[in-house]
C-alpha cells in the first residue's frame, strides 16, 4: 500500500486546514527559507533535508480552537520503498522555545517510526535544566502510536521540486488540551518554532538538518518569530487572526463591542464597525450593553444597547425588510424604540407616503403642518421653517442636532442656538459638511452662534457675524490689526492688509494722520521709510547754556569708577526741548540730531548700548551675579526681586582738562527673576524694570529693559565637598530703550563655563565665557564687538541662616580699542534666611576699572524664594544654646542628631542633621519585619568594608555617614531569622537601604497512629502531598510523631498489603494534632510480571475522563510503584469491549491508558518508568458479547516490562 493510499484509507479523525489557511513560519517578518543539500548525515538522506524558499516556505502552522497544526517540507518521500507504512530511519521534529533562551530547546513534538511500521508522535521536554545546544530532551508522552489512522499525522507530495525530485510535506495535528496538560503550552504561552530532523528514529539529538542552518550550533538563528495561540482571548488563534487581518493582541479590533471571535461566528466583519452600513455599530445591533476589555471607547464606534433584549441583523441593513434601514428606524442609535422611532424588527411600520425618507409613523407625530404625512413626492416642511423635511432628516447622527428630543424636521431651531432655522438656512458657510441650521458654530471661529447673536455684523459687510468666516474684512473691520479700520486705510491709501505699510518698524496707526510728514520731505510718514531730516533745526538762544560745540570729541566713553561729576549744563536745554517735543522714538532722534549736532550722534541707533550691566543670576542663593554649578532638585521653582542702584555707570571723560560729562548719571532697576529646575538643568527669565534714571536725554521713567533668558546645566555634580563644573548660556532680547543707554541694538547671546569648589563652609566659584557683540561704533572708536566675560567669587556660610560673599566680575570687549572696553566691578554682600525658603539679600560695591557700565557706587537689596534642597521646613535661625546631651559635641543634640556618634563637619551641606558629609555618604539602614514595620531592638554589624563595628538599634534604624564602598553587613533580632547582605554605598547626598527579617515560626506537633482492621499496629509510610512529596517512614508500633511548620497538610498513609488513605491535617503555630488511621487490605499487589489491581478503573461513558471513585485505587498503584523502585518500566494497558469500530476502540483505549499514565505521573511517578499502550478490543479477558464479558473486557492493566536486576 502506498503512503497516499494509506492516508486515504485512514478514518477522517479531523478536518485539516485548507491550503489557504496554512500560515508560513517567519523570521523578522519574512518566510523562513532552507537551502537543499545541507543535510548533515553520512549517508544519502534527502528525506531528512529540509527545503523551502520565500515563495514556498519550509514550515507552516495553523491553529483552531482545539488543535495546533504543524507542517514542514522535505526534499523527498519519508517512506521506505518496500512498504507504505514503514518510515525511513529518522525523526521529523518541531522544536519549541518558550523561555526566550534561544540556545536551548524547551519542548519538542516529533514524528518517527520503527522498522516494524509502528509510527509515533512523541512529546519531549528539556527536564535536565541544562542550556545550550547540548541540552538533553526527555520523552514525556506518547501522543499517538498510530498517528496516520487517528489523524495525528499525514504526509503528501508537495507542489515544489527543489533538487530535481518532488518534495514532500509532513503535517502534524496536536490536541491543544494535550499540549497544555503534557507540555504546559497554553493559549497565552509565547513560543517560537524551529523545524529540524534527525538520522535515527525517536531521537533526542536532531543533527541531520536544522531549518535555516546546518546543525544545533546554528539553533539561535533558526527560531521563528514569536507566536501565541490566542494572546487576546477572543477565541481566534493567532493564525486565524492573521488570515482575517485582525489584531491578535486586541480582542475587539474594530472596537464595536463584539470580540473578533464572535464576529467570525456570526459572519460580521471584525474589521468594520458597521458591517452592513446602516449607521448602527455591530455591537449595538447584537445587544451589547457593556464594552469589552479591549473595546476602545475613544474610537467612537461602541454605543451601548439600552434594550439588549432586542437585536437586529448586523449583516443586513434592513432587518425587517420593510424598505427602511435599521439606522433610520433606530436613528438615536441606542438600541431601544424611542418615541420618535419605529421598530427595526417590524416591517409594517416602514411606510413612507411622501417619499421623504421619514416613515409616516414618525412624521405623523409632528403636527405643525396640520398632521400631513403625505405632502407629495419629496416630502414637505412639517415645522414650516422653509427647510424641507427630507433635508433636515438627511444627516444621520444629527437628526436631533440639539438633543432636545424633537427631530430637526419638527424643530424650528434645530441646533438650539437661539436662531431660527429659517434664518440660518441650508447654507454651509464654514464648509464642514453641516448646514448652518444644525451647526452651533456656523463660521467655525470657536464662538458659538448663540454668543455671536443673529443681528451683529461687526465689520459691516452685510453678513451676520455668526455666519461670517472673516469678521474683519468689511468697512469697519481691521484686517491687519493696526488700529485703523479698512475704510480709514482705503481713504488714506495705506495697505489695509499690512500693519506697517512702509516697512519702517512703526505701525500705520503710530505714524499719525495720513498727511503728517515729520522729516519735511513731502512724503507722508505712513509711506516714508527713511528719515531725510529736512526740517529746520532749532536755533541757539542767547540765554541757553552753551552746547560746547563738538561735545563728544577729545575724550573717551567710560564708566564712572572713582569719578563723580555733575551733568554738563549745556545739554539740559536740549534735553528739556526733546522731552517736550518728542512724540515717539523716531521723532526724538530726529530732534536730538537737530538740537545738539555732534552730541546727537552718540544716541543714534548706531551707538546704542546698555550701560546697566548688573544682571542677577537665577538661583542666587550664594552670589548676586555669579552662577553656582549646583542646580538643585528637579521640578522645583523659585524667583526673586532684586533692586539695584548705580551711580555714574556711563560718562564721557575729556582728555583736555574739561570736566567729565555724565551720560547716565543714576539708574535704579528692579529685576524680576523666575526659574525652574529640570533634571540637572536650571532655566530662568530676568525682566529688568528701570524705575528711574537721570543723565543725558534719559531723565524720567524708563520701564522695561532688555529681557534675558538664561540657563545652567550641571556637567560634574558637586557632591558635598569637592569640585563641580557647569555650563551656562543666555539670550538677551532687545526690549529695552537703547536711546536712553539702557538697551542693546540687537539680540545678544552668550555662553560660558563655571567651576566651583566647596570646602566646609567655604564655596569658591570661577566663571569664563563669551558673548556676541552688536557692532555699535562710538565717536571715540569704542566698538561693541564680541566680549569675553569673567567672574570669580567666594562665599562663606557663617551659620545656617547667614552667609557673606565677595564677587568680582567684568568684561573685555574684543577689539574695543579704548579704556571703556574693560568694565569690572566688585560687590560684597550678605544673605539672611529668616524663615524656611525665604532669603533676604543686601550688597554694596562699585567699579574697579573705568570700563563702560562700571559705576562709582552700586547698592543691591532683594528677596528671593529658593526651595531648599533637603525639602525641610525648619527655621533658618541659629539654634539656641542647649543643655541637651550631645555625645559627639557637634552642637546638634542627640535628640536631633541623626549621627549622634559622628560630629557634623559644618561644611554648609545639611549641617542641621548632625551627620558629616565631606567625602562621606549619610546612610540610613532600616531593619524591617515582613509587614514593613521597624524591628526594635535589633542588632547590626558591619563585618567588613571601609568601616566596621557593631550597633544596637533601639528603633530598628541606624543612620551613619559612611565612606563610599562595599560593606558586608549582618543583621539579627530576637525572634527573627538573621540576614547577611552586601551593602553598596554610593557617593551621594544621602543613601537608604532596608532589610527585611522573617519571623521565626514555632513548629507544630503531629501524632499519627496507624492500625489494621483488627486493631494491630502497622508499620506505615507517610507521604506529605505537595511539591517535594516528602516520604516519612513510620515505627514498628504504628506511631509516627512529626514536627512541622504551621499550615495545612494532605498526608497519604500507606502500608504494605494495605490500602492507602489520605488525611487532611491543619497545624497551628506551636500547636499539636493527632490522627488515628485504620487501613484496609490492599487492592494492589505485585504478581509475577504484573501489578495486579483488585478493583477496576472507571471512566466516564465513551470518554477518557477518570471517575473520582477510582482516584483512591490509583493512589494505591502510586504507592506500590514508589515502594518498588526496582520496577523500572511498567506498561499501562487500556482495553475496550467489542462495541464500536476497531479504529475508534484503539483510539479510546490509547487515550484511557494515557489518562491513567498522566494521573500516575502527576502523583509523583517518574514518567520514564511508564508507557501507555491501547489494545482496543484485540486482547479480551473474557470471550463473548454478554454484558458480563464486555464489563470484564473494559479494563486497565499494569504490566512490568523491566526490573532493575534485568538491565
Amino acid at each position: 500500500m502506498t503512503p497516499l493510499l494509506l492516508l486515504l484509507s485512514a478514518p477522517p479523525a479531523l478536518a485539516w486546514p485548507a491550503a489557504s489557511e496554512w500560515v508560513p513560519l517567519t523570521r523578522n517578518g519574512a518566510p523562513i527559507e532552507d537551502s537543499p543539500g545541507d543535510v548533515q548525515t553520512s549517508f544519502a538522506a534527502d528525506y531528512l533535508d529540509l527545503v523551502g524558499s520565500a515563495v514556498s516556505p519550509v514550515g507552516f502552522w495553523y491553529a483552531d480552537a482545539d488543535t495546533l497544526y504543524l507542517r514542514l517540507r522535505i526534499s523527498e518521500s519519508p517512506w521506505a520503498a518496500q512498504a507504505g507504512n514503514i518510515l525511513l530511519p529518522g525523526s521529523w521534529t518541531f522544536a519549541f522555545d518558550t523561555d526566550g533562551d534561544l540556545d536551548t530547546i524547551d519542548l519538542a513534538v516529533s514524528f518517527s517510526g520503527s522498522a516494524l511500521g509502528d509510527n509515533t508522535v512523541l512529546f519531549y521536554r528539556n527536564n535536565n535544566g541544562n542550556s545550550g545546544a547540548g541540552a538533553d530532551l526527555s520523552q514525556v508522552y506518547v501522543y499517538s502510536s498510530d498517528p496516520l489512522s487517528d489523524g495525528a499525522a499525514r504526509t503528501a507530495e508537495a507542489n515544489t521540486t527543489f533538487d530535481g525530485e518532488v518534495d514532500w510535506t509532513i503535517d502534524l495535528a496536536i490536541d491543544r488540551a494535550d499540549l497544555e496538560f503534557e507540555l504546559e503550552l497554553g493559549e497565552l504561552t509565547a513560543f517560537r518554532l524551529a523545524p529540524m530532523t534527525a538520522d535515527s528514529r525517536q531521537s533526542i539529538v536532531h543533527d541531520a538538518d536544522l531549518v535555516a542552518g546546518l546543525d544545533m550550533s546554528d539553533l539561535p538563528g533558526a527560531w521563528s518569530d514569536v507566536l501565541v495561540l490566542d494572546a487576546d482571548g477572543d477565541g481566534l488563534t493567532e493564525a486565524q487572526e492573521a488570515l482575517l487581518g485582525t489584531d491578535p493582541d486586541d480582542a475587539d479590533t474594530d472596537d464595536d463591542g463584539l470580540d473578533d471571535g464572535r464576529e467570525d461566528l456570526i459572519s460580521t466583519d471584525p474589521l468594520a464597525c458597521d458591517s452592513d452600513g446602516d449607521w448602527l455599530p455591530d455591537g449595538l445591533e447584537r445587544g451589547v450593553d457593556e464594552p469589552g476589555v479591549d473595546t476602545d471607547l475613544d474610537a467612537g464606534c461602541f454605543l451601548p444597547d439600552l434594550d439588549p433584549s432586542t437585536k437586529t441583523n448586523a449583516n443586513v441593513a434592513d432587518t425587517d425588510g420593510g424598505g427602511i434601514d435599521d439606522g433610520d428606524e433606530d436613528w438615536s442609535s441606542d438600541g431601544q424604540v424611542d418615541y420618535w422611532e419605529i421598530d427595526p424588527e417590524v416591517g409594517e411600520d416602514d411606510v413612507d407616503t411622501d417619499l421623504d425618507t421619514i416613515p409616516d409613523a414618525i412624521e405623523e407625530k409632528c403636527d405643525r403642518d396640520g398632521n400631513v404625512a403625505d405632502d407629495g413626492s419629496g416630502g414637505g416642511d412639517s415645522d414650516r421653517d422653509t427647510l424641507p423635511d427630507a433635508f433636515e432628516w438627511s444627516i444621520p447622527g444629527l437628526r436631533d442636532a440639539d438633543g432636545d428630543g424633537e427631530p430637526n424636521f419638527c424643530d424650528r431651531d434645530s441646533d438650539g442656538d437661539g436662531i431660527y432655522d429659517s434664518e440660518e438656512g441650508a447654507e454651509d458657510h464654514d464648509g464642514d459638511g453641516i448646514p448652518d441650521a444644525i451647526d452651533t458654530d456656523s463660521d467655525d471661529n470657536g464662538i458659538s452662534d448663540r454668543e455671536e447673536g443673529p443681528d451683529a455684523d461687526n465689520d459691516s459687510d452685510g453678513i451676520p457675524d455668526y455666519q461670517d468666516t472673516d469678521d474683519e474684512d468689511g468697512p469697519t473691520g481691521d484686517a491687519d490689526g493696526d488700529g485703523l479700520t479698512n475704510a480709514e486705510e482705503d481713504a488714506c491709501g495705506s495697505d489695509p492688509l499690512d500693519p506697517d505699510t512702509d516697512g519702517d518698524g512703526v505701525g500705520d496707526m503710530e505714524e499719525g494722520p495720513c498727511n503728517e510728514d515729520d522729516d519735511c520731505d513731502g512724503v507722508p510718514n505712513v509711506f516714508d521709510a527713511v528719515d531725510d531730516d529736512l526740517c529746520d533745526r532749532p536755533e541757539q538762544q542767547d540765554d541757553d547754556p552753551p552746547l560746547q560745540g563738538d561735545t563728544f570729541t577729545g575724550g573717551n566713553f567710560t564708566g564712572g569708577a572713582c569719578n563723580v561729576n555733575p551733568a554738563a549744563p549745556a545739554l539740559w536745554p536740549a534735553l528739556l526741548s526733546l522731552i517736550a517735543l518728542a512724540r515717539r522714538r523716531k521723532g526724538l532722534l530726529a530732534l536730538l540730531a537737530a538740537g545738539v549736532s555732534a552730541p546727537a550722534q552718540a544716541q543714534d541707533a548706531g551707538q546704542a548700548i546698555n550701560a546697566q550691566r548688573f544682571r542677577p543670576v537665577t538661583d542666587g542663593q550664594r552670589f548676586f551675579t555669579l552662577d553656582d554649578t549646583t542646580v538643585g532638585p528637579a521640578f522645583t521653582a523659585g524667583g526673586s526681586l532684586m533692586m539695584n542702584y548705580a551711580h555714574d555707570p556711563f560718562i564721557y571723560r575729556y582728555t583736555d582738562g574739561r570736566e567729565d560729562f555724565p551720560i547716565l548719571s543714576n539708574v535704579a532697576t528692579a529685576d524680576l527673576v523666575g526659574w525652574v529646575n529640570l533634571p540637572r538643568v536650571r532655566v530662568g527669565v530676568d525682566l529688568p524694570l528701570h524705575l528711574a534714571s537721570t543723565g543725558y536725554a534719559v531723565d524720567g521713567f524708563r520701564l522695561v529693559g532688555d529681557a534675558r533668558v538664561m540657563g545652567v546645566g550641571e556637567i560634574i555634580e558637586r557632591q558635598g565637598e569637592g569640585l563641580g563644573v557647569a555650563a551656562r548660556a543666555f539670550w538677551d532680547v532687545p526690549t529695552g530703550n537703547e536711546a536712553a543707554w539702557l538697551g542693546e541694538a540687537h539680540t545678544v547671546v552668550g555662553a560660558g563655563a563655571v567651576g566651583s569648589y566647596q570646602w566646609r563652609g567655604l564655596l569658591a566659584v570661577a566663571d569664563l565665557g563669551l558673548r556676541s557683540g552688536t557692532g555699535q561704533v562710538f565717536p571715540d572708536e569704542l566698538t561693541l564687538g564680541p566680549r569675553l566675560d569673567w567672574g570669580m567669587g567666594a562665599n562663606y556660610a557663617i551659620t545656617d541662616a547667614i552667609d557673606a560673599s565677595l564677587e568680582l566680575d567684568g568684561e573685555l570687549i574684543l577689539g574695543g580699542g579704548t579704556i571703556g572696553s574693560r568694565p569690572a566691578e566688585a560687590l560684597a554682600g550678605v544673605r539672611l534666611r529668616p524663615y524656611q525658603d525665604l532669603i533676604v539679600h543686601a550688597g554694596v560695591g562699585g567699579g574697579i576699572s573705568r570700563g563702560v557700565g562700571a559705576p562709582d557706587v552700586r547698592a543691591v537689596l532683594g528677596v528671593s524664594w529658593n526651595p531648599r534642597e533637603d525639602g525641610g521646613s525648619a527655621l533658618y535661625t541659629a539654634a539656641p544654646v542647649s543643655t541637651a546631651p550631645d555625645r559627639d559635641g557637634d552642637g546638634v543634640s542627640d535628640e536631633n542628631d541623626l549621627c549622634p556618634d559622628q560630629p557634623e563637619d559644618l561644611n554648609g551641606v545639611d549641617d542641621q542633621d548632625g551627620c558629616p558629609e565631606g567625602n562621606l555618604t549619610p546612610t540610613r539602614v532600616l531593619v524591617l519585619d515582613a509587614a514593613g514595620d521597624q524591628i526594635s531592638p535589633s542588632r547590626l554589624e558591619f563585618v567588613s568594608g571601609p568601616d566596621t563595628g557593631s550597633y544596637t538599634l533601639g528603633d530598628g534604624e541606624l543612620v551613619r555617614s559612611l565612606e563610599p564602598g562595599a560593606y558586608k553587613v549582618s543583621v539579627s533580632a530576637d525572634g527573627y531569622t538573621g540576614e547577611t547582605f552586601q551593602l553598596e554605598v554610593p557617593q551621594a547626598r544621602i543613601h537608604e537601604h532596608s532589610v527585611r527579617l522573617d519571623k521565626l515560626v514555632a513548629p507544630g506537633s503531629l501524632r499519627v497512629m496507624v492500625r489494621d482492621t483488627d486493631g494491630r499496629p502497622l508499620t506505615a509510610t507517610l507521604r506529605l502531598l505537595g511539591e517535594d512529596g516528602q516520604r516519612i517512614p513510620g515505627s514498628d508500633d504504628g506511631l509516627t510523631e512529626l514536627s512541622l511548620p504551621p499550615g495545612a497538610y494532605s498526608i497519604l498513609i500507606s502500608a504494605p498489603d494495605h490500602r492507602s488513605l489520605e488525611k487532611a491535617v491543619e497545624l497551628e503555630e506551636g500547636g499539636s494534632a493527632s490522627v488515628d488511621v485504620v487501613l484496609e487490605g490492599a487492592r494492589v499487589k505485585i504478581e509475577g510480571d504484573r501489578v495486579v489491581i483488585l478493583d477496576k478503573v472507571f471512566f466516564e461513558l465513551d470518554s477518557d475522563v477518570i471517575k473520582k471513585e477510582s482516584f483512591s485505587l490509583l493512589d494505591e498503584v502510586v504507592e506500590t510503584l514508589m515502594n518498588h523502585p526496582e520496577l523500572v518500566l511498567v506498561e499501562v494497558q487500556g482495553h475496550t469491549d467489542d462495541q464500536g469500530r476497531d479504529a475508534y476502540n484503539d483510539g479510546l483505549s490509547q487515550r484511557r491508558a494515557e489518562a491513567v499514565r498522566r494521573y500516575l505521573v502527576q502523583s509523583g511517578i517518574d514518567p520514564a518508568r511508564l508507557q501507555a499502550k491501547g489494545y482496543g478490543e484485540r486482547a479480551p479477558l473474557m470471550p463473548g458479547t454478554s454484558e458480563d464479558a464486555r464489563a470484564a473486557n473494559r479494563r486497565v492493566e499494569f504490566h512490568i516490562l523491566s526490573r532493575e536486576n534485568e538491565r
